[in-house]
């Protein structure tokens, strides 16, 4: 047995006659130039579907959160009120946050596992929104 996993709109377009070249694809890989201002807002030049260069902005805010010192894909985030110091970094997002303990420790997130390019814009693909797809090979 072979497991394919694509996104759900992968499926879609396969099955349409009009696919879109860039869609549902992790950002970094069509993408420059990202940065974060006002320790939220990812900004970027994106590529749309017709190759042309894209500015993009998102707030991260209401989608990442601090769990314990954790930066952390959560949907109802606010990573703001407990972290400073943000940077992107290879297209990973790396802030100081507040522990449990009070304490400021070095956090990490990749954004690419959430954060796509559809069409030139930045967005959010919540963990677990994949589909996998179960062929069997007879």
């Amino acid at each position: 047995m072979k497991i394919v996993i694509i996104s759900l709109v992968s499926l879609l377009c396969a099955l349409s006659t009009q696919c879109l070249r860039i869609r549902n694809q992790d950002a970094s890989k069509s993408g420059k130039n990202f940065k974060i201002d006002n320790l939220s807002i990812l900004s970027g030049d994106l590529l749309d579907m017709k190759q042309a260069t894209q500015k993009s902005q998102m707030d991260l805010n209401p989608i990442i959160a601090n769990i314990n010192g954790k930066l952390t894909f959560i949907g109802t985030g606010n990573y703001k009120a407990s972290c400073n110091s943000c940077s992107v970094v290879n297209f990973s997002l790396k802030c100081k946050c507040q522990n449990s303990k009070g304490a400021w420790v070095d956090s990490t997130l990749p954004l690419g596992t959430n954060i796509e390019n559809d069409n030139g814009n930045f967005t959010w693909v919540p963990t677990g929104t994949k589909v996998k797809v179960f062929v069997k090979n007879q």
